[in-house]
C-alpha cells in the first residue's frame, strides 16, 4: 500500500481510493483538462477532510504526495499548466465557486 502521509492506515487506504478513482476516470476520458483532473482529486481530499477522523487529508504533505503520485503515473498531459492552487483563490475570493466545484466532483463519487 502506498503511503500518502495520512495519520492512519485507514486514511492512507482512503487516499489510495481517491488516487485509483482519479486514474480510472482519466483512462475513461472523464476529464477535458488536466486542471479538471486535479480539481476532482483535490475535491475528494477536501470531502475526506470534512470527517474529523481524517482532517489531515488536505494537509500539504498529503496533497503533495497525491499530486506527485499522479504526476509519476503520467496522468497529466502537461502538469506544469495545471492550476494547482485553484482552491486557494476560490476559497478566499469565491467560496461559493469552491463549494460548487467540490460538490460537482464529489457528487459523482
Amino acid at each position: 500500500m502506498s503511503e500518502f502521509a495520512m495519520f492512519s492506515d485507514a486514511g492512507n487506504q482512503l487516499v489510495m481510493v481517491i488516487y485509483l478513482d482519479t486514474v480510472q476516470l482519466k483512462i475513461q476520458g472523464a476529464f477535458e483538462t488536466d486542471t479538471q483532473l486535479w480539481q476532482y482529486a483535490y475535491s475528494r481530499l477536501d470531502q475526506l477532510h470534512r470527517d474529523p477522523v481524517y482532517a489531515e487529508a488536505t494537509d500539504t504533505e498529503v496533497r503533495e504526495t497525491l499530486w506527485n503520485q499522479l504526476v509519476d503515473a503520467e496522468m497529466f498531459t502537461n502538469w506544469r499548466q495545471v492550476d494547482y492552487w485553484f482552491y486557494v483563490d476560490w476559497i478566499t475570493t469565491s467560496p461559493e465557486m469552491f463549494k460548487l466545484t467540490v460538490d460537482t466532483y464529489t457528487s459523482t463519487c
